[in-house]
């Protein structure tokens, strides 16, 4: 059985034209709010609308949410930040686009890490972007796999499909 919310993604997007759209703004939203499921919307992505287009759907939209967030985190008041963490956002700034990169390729909360990429005042706009566009080298598996497994339910295996999609959306 698909999780609750993939399935009823799958079920929306099978009946309305705009689902590309909804899914879109859904990916999008998940990188400004942490919103449990990014994973599971990227395989949805592959699953109901194939690789390719899935891909075109996910990837830019993932970037597009980043890049929201890092800007919705410019907007937070300096004077509000603990001490700790203003501690960690002058190592971080002093670090260099290779630290970022490895930061954005760890399995941290997309949302929560731009958000704090964008507190600090030392990483520019551009050298987020570019990481998080590097860093999402992962996407196009996710939406591959998610891909793989609409073609093994269209052939017949749905429950086995079914089941190891439910099993890498709980990962």
């Amino acid at each position: 059985m698909l999780p609750t919310f993939v399935s009823a993604l799958v079920d929306a997007a099978q009946s309305s034209p705009y689902a590309p759209a909804y899914v879109a703004c859904l990916l999008i939203l998940s990188g400004v709010v942490p919103l449990p499921g990014f994973g599971g919307l990227l395989l949805a992505c592959g699953y109901t609308f194939g690789f390719t287009k899935g891909l075109l759907i996910a990837y830019p939209s993932a970037i597009l949410g980043a890049a929201l967030g890092f800007a919705l985190g410019r907007r937070y008041p300096p004077s509000r930040i603990p001490s700790k963490i203003a501690d960690l956002q002058d190592v971080l700034g002093e670090c260099g686009f290779a630290t970022l990169l490895l930061l954005r390729l760890t399995p941290l909360p997309f949302a929560l890490s731009s958000l704090f990429f964008g507190s600090v005042p030392q990483i520019s706009a551009w050298k987020h972007a570019a990481a998080t566009a590097v860093g999402f080298v992962r996407l196009p598996l996710n939406v591959y796999v998610g891909a793989q497994l609409g073609r093994a339910a269209e052939g017949g295996v749905a429950e086995r499909a079914a089941g190891g999609l439910g099993a890498l959306a709980a990962a």
